[in-house]
């Protein structure tokens, strides 16, 4: 069986970013703090969650700073 649910209040979906950075500052200079930060050999991963409609924003700004990164919504 399966389950959808259609969610029309886009405040309840979050987006997840997952930005890629050879040193800890890079991810340190945008308007939202990350959630956390991990390292894994080689680099530093700032994990950043915000709601929906905030992202076009903070895409803007990633795309600006020329990290990679990857983006999830749940």
């Amino acid at each position: 069986m399966t389950y959808i649910e259609i969610v029309d209040d886009l405040r309840r979906i979050k987006k997840n970013y997952f930005v890629y950075a050879s040193n800890q500052d890079e991810l340190l200079h945008f308007s939202q703090e990350p959630a956390t930060i991990v390292t894994i050999p080689d680099w530093f991963v700032g994990i950043f969650v915000m709601d929906f409609d905030l992202g076009e924003n903070f895409e803007s700004q990633l795309e600006a700073s020329g990290l990679r990164y990857l983006e999830k919504s749940i």
